[in-house]
């Protein structure tokens, strides 16, 4: 009896390995290695039967009778350049049930419950907040005041882009409150210019164990691709293409990706990407803790849970 994919680790990711298949187990070998201290190549075996998604990182091949064992386990793979770029790939050796596509077109193409399910996801999005964040925090950073400000605006949205706005307001102010709480000084949201990638990936790759100067917008863009697999992976599940989205719009590439990811993003990846600077931590270090943050909140759980209550109300 196969796995249901709410029961499977949502995320694995690994780099510097080769994945093959060796006495008909999927394993992972890592060559010798004087920084890491391994002397020997070691074969390391894969629980592929349980993972939902394979991330591979920088310095990893894949062998063809590996791929085809974890496409017969519909596992997503997904390769990461060092910055957290991913390059979705996913199995067609089974067919997708048509019940959620069906149902989520019958919601989509209905422009008042598009905007609904639009906002469901928003009030989805601040309930974790609050959760998350006072988890992480215990409760010594309260950000209630602005998720109340933001729910009476959701009630109020009279179309997805006054929602989108008041969105980007919502994370300009969360933004801020990290920013005094935990840094202790101004923020500006940037994202990493082209030119400045190939720095961040010499960064992000790097075996060693010390310490960086990475900032929180370095975390966050490697967080939020960490958040986008995981969505995509959820779509991917239940056979739901990511372009037909409810809150980016109608003609973003990737829209519902970013719509599903966002349900978690705030909760999860911001506050812990403030928290990495304020501790120095490396890349490795915090896409770790994001990954285990993302497995105890139940991450894929939740996208899987909101995607299906939507689509059952119209299949």
């Amino acid at each position: 009896m196969a796995i249901l994919p709410t029961h499977k680790a949502a995320m694995v990711y690994l780099e510097h390995c080769r994945i093959s298949v060796r006495d008909g187990m999927v394993t992972f070998t890592r060559k010798p290695d004087a920084i890491e201290k391994i002397m020997l190549e070691k074969h390391y075996s894969l629980p592929y039967g349980n993972i939902n998604a394979l991330v591979l990182g920088p310095g990893t091949s894949i062998s063809q009778k590996a791929a085809y064992l974890l496409s017969g386990e519909c596992v997503s793979v997904i390769f990461a350049a060092g910055g957290g770029t991913p390059v979705y790939l996913a199995s067609l050796s089974e067919y997708r049930k048509p019940e959620f596509l069906q149902g989520w077109i019958k919601m989509w193409i209905n422009d008042d419950a598009r905007l609904q399910v639009a906002k469901e996801f928003q009030f989805r999005r601040c309930q974790l907040v609050l959760e998350s964040w006072s988890a992480i925090f215990e409760n010594e950073i309260n950000p209630g005041h602005i998720i109340e400000k933001f729910r009476q605006k959701i009630e109020n949205a009279k179309n997805t882009y006054e929602l989108l706005g008041h969105e980007g307001d919502l994370t300009k102010e969360l933004f801020k409150i990290l920013a005094k709480n935990v840094l202790d000084k101004d923020f500006k949201r940037t994202r990493v210019l082209k030119k400045d990638k190939k720095n961040i990936i010499n960064i992000n790759t790097s075996n060693k164990s010390k310490k960086t100067n990475m900032t929180a917008n370095q975390f966050l863009d490697s967080g939020n691709y960490l958040a986008y697999s995981l969505a995509s992976s959820a779509l991917w599940i239940l056979g739901i293409p990511h372009s037909l989205s409810v809150v980016h719009g109608k003609t973003r590439r990737g829209g519902l990706v970013f719509d599903v990811a966002d349900l978690i993003k705030d909760a999860s990846v911001l506050p812990l990407a403030f928290l990495a600077e304020l501790n120095k931590l490396t890349y490795g270090e915090f896409r770790k803790e994001c990954i285990n943050w993302f497995e105890k909140i139940e991450g894929l759980k939740i996208m899987l849970e909101e995607i299906k209550k939507v689509t059952e109300k119209w299949v």
